[in-house]
């Protein structure tokens, strides 16, 4: 009996979800089932790769636009299941007013929620390892807001469209930073894009939709570059199967909706398990992010993953500035704010964490606990992403206070600084254009500091 086509296809969409690399993926892709797909540029364009690769400049910088695109598909949901329209009047003003309206989170602080409550939050978002040691396949599933199959190609796999540009409680803005991921996915930029219209706001007959992304790999040699570019049925439409839920998350639970997006072969600078030095990354990276996010390590080649009471299995990322108010007896040794010259930036405060000295306690890897990444000193964030570091050597020479670079931890939120000072940060939100404005915006902080009595 010859299997109906949606059957065929859903066969074949998870075959692409239990991959467990890209050379799988590559055979998949020469079943007859692709023969008469239709692969097309992401963005239209088939000169999409001046965007795509320059964006983030390190694979978890890249990584960190996945869940901060998913923390606004949560709130966008809320925000239209609520409030309609999220360009609206009725719409939240900015990204703190959201999480207070929707999940009861005032200015970030998910100690005003039980650990119950924080735990079936974070599971809103999921970053899950998958596949081998030395080259895992990373997971992001959310449950936010999805997309119906017919809106892919002006949602998730178009570029600079500008769709979140005019509502003001997400980080979204330029349509692009999702993309930075591919040049880490393996050697072929495999990436599968699996999303759902939410059934809360479509009902019951939305469709799950999917697409596999991949660098160009048959470029014509009057090409100088290659493209990145994704695969249609052969009418040219996103391939579809009906809405129902999917068993694909860990523990085999069912995911009903929201988006689930692969990276095959991602390449992960550390080879341990994603809750250890990965997570470590991320909660600087994500430093208050709006909604916790939670961590599966889903590599079952690990012996410590089966030692009784092990947490290694399973993680909630809340970024660092929770985790320094969460464990502040046991490593803190002071924090408190500076009034600052930094209104014409959009803030007034410094916020200043100094760890404690091994000496004062029983850990004596204290700054391990909140691992910086090339001795990152001062984070810039906007709605808790980090956009920009000043490193622990700018610290020393600008400082009079090298006796503390080891233990202090500065944080400057700068998400109501103002559109034309906002400019010194890269569309990449890694690093900082060398500017007057980051140059006056540096000065202010360093002199800040030094002034300072308590320091």
């Amino acid at each position: 009996m010859t299997p109906s086509p949606s059957a065929e296809i859903e066969k074949t969409l998870m075959s692409l979800i239990r991959a467990k690399d890209e050379n799988v993926v590559e055979k998949i892709l020469e079943d007859k089932f692709f023969a008469d797909a239709i692969w097309k540029p992401v963005g239209g364009s088939d000169n999409n790769y001046a965007t795509i690769s320059n964006q983030q400049t390190d694979p978890i910088n890249a990584l960190c636009e996945k869940p901060i695109n998913s923390i606004d598909h949560v709130l966008l949901k809320q925000c239209k299941l609520k409030d309609g329209d999220p360009e609206g009047p009725k719409a939240p003003k900015n990204m703190n007013d959201a999480v207070k309206k929707y999940f009861g989170i005032t200015d970030g602080n998910f100690s005003e929620l039980s650990q119950e409550e924080r735990n079936e939050l974070a599971n809103n978002i999921m970053i899950i390892a998958d596949g081998s040691k030395a080259e895992p396949n990373i997971i992001i599933a959310d449950k936010g807001e999805g997309q119906k199959p017919d809106d892919f190609e002006d949602t998730l796999l178009s570029l600079q469209k500008g769709n979140k540009n005019k509502i003001k409680f997400v980080q979204g803005k330029y349509n692009m930073g999702g993309t930075g991921v591919l040049p880490f996915c393996g050697k072929k930029g495999y990436q599968l894009i699996l999303a759902r219209k939410s059934v809360e706001l479509e009902g019951e007959n939305s469709e799950w939709g999917f697409t596999l992304v991949r660098e160009k790999p048959d470029v014509p040699d009057n090409y100088k570059t290659t493209w990145y570019e994704y695969c249609t049925d052969s009418n040219g439409k996103i391939f579809r199967i009906s809405g129902k839920p999917l068993k694909i998350l860990p523990e085999n639970k069912k995911m009903e909706d929201g988006c689930f997006i692969k990276l095959y072969n991602y390449e992960n600078p550390h080879t341990s398990v994603i809750t250890s030095k990965l997570w470590e990354n991320l909660n600087t990276k994500l430093y208050a992010p709006a909604i916790p996010i939670s961590m599966f390590e889903n590599r079952q080649n690990w012996d410590y993953l089966s030692t009784p009471n092990s947490n290694w299995g399973y993680k909630i990322l809340y970024g660092n500035r929770f985790r320094l108010e969460k464990d502040h007896r046991k490593h803190v040794h002071k924090n408190f704010s500076i009034h600052s010259r930094l209104r014409n930036f959009g803030t007034n405060k410094i916020d200043v964490t100094i760890i404690k000295h091994a000496s004062m306690s029983r850990n004596k890897k204290n700054m391990t606990h909140y691992f910086r990444k090339d001795n990152e000193v001062i984070l810039l964030t906007q709605n808790g992403q980090t956009h920009a570091t000043l490193s622990k050597a700018r610290f020393n020479s600008q400082t009079n206070l090298t006796s503390l670079a080891d233990y202090i931890m500065i944080h400057v939120d700068l998400t109501d600084i103002p559109r034309e000072k906002a400019k010194m940060f890269m569309a990449a939100r890694d690093r900082a254009r060398k500017s007057e404005d980051f140059k006056d915006l540096k000065e202010r902080i360093f002199d800040d500091i030094s002034g300072n009595d308590q320091l």
